[in-house]
């Protein structure tokens, strides 16, 4: 699957789903949620951690360390939930003072700073790796 991975006042690549390994898709198996929930969830070898909200028809995963917030991701997968994930995405923005530039694809994973700098940058890197990793993760889960 291509997805549009957006950072916020960033850059904007598309990435596909079918370059993730099994071994990969199984080491993060545990953000895999089949229904509304909230789940925060340490992966081995990470240095933080994921909340993963799924409700409304929406899914979202913050990046933490400890309980401070570095990273809000919005995640779409289909061109109905578009709409209503780029509403949550520019009330997010407005926050911080921009406006959100609308994805091209209707598979897309947005990825906003809150506070980046809690994270170390090496921390930072691994972080918009596996972003994709949990944007997969989350899918498999919701469409079991």
């Amino acid at each position: 699957m291509k997805v549009e991975h957006i950072s916020y006042n960033g850059n904007t690549l598309i990435r596909d789903t079918t370059d993730i390994n099994l071994n990969t898709v199984n080491h993060f198996k545990s953000l895999q949620l089949k229904e509304a929930n909230q789940k925060v969830v340490s992966i081995d070898k990470l240095n933080f951690d994921f909340r993963v909200t799924i409700a409304d028809g929406l899914a979202m995963f913050d990046i933490m360390k400890g309980s401070d917030l570095a990273f809000v991701n919005v995640c779409c997968f289909d061109r109905i939930d578009k709409e209503a994930a780029m509403l949550y995405v520019n009330d997010i923005a407005a926050n911080m003072k921009g406006k959100a530039p609308v994805p091209i694809l209707n598979t897309f994973l947005y990825t906003l700073p809150v506070n980046p700098l809690i994270l170390d940058v090496s921390e930072v890197i691994i972080a918009g790796e596996v972003e994709l990793y949990v944007y997969y993760s989350i899918f498999l889960g919701l469409k079991k």
